[in-house]
């Protein structure tokens, strides 16, 4: 087990998988601002 551990491509795999679980993360849209924004107006226009 510890030789699988310290292996180079155990290693290559988990690296990659750690960078790829960032990148989704880092990547995910983020809130729809383009409903935010139609509800922001819509309150508004009841104000005027």
């Amino acid at each position: 087990m510890r030789t699988l551990l310290r292996s180079d491509l155990f290693r290559n795999f988990m690296g990659g998988f750690i960078i790829g679980a960032v990148a989704i993360l880092a990547l995910q849209p983020g809130a729809r601002t383009d409903v935010l924004v139609t509800k922001i107006q819509a309150a508004y226009a009841t104000l005027i």
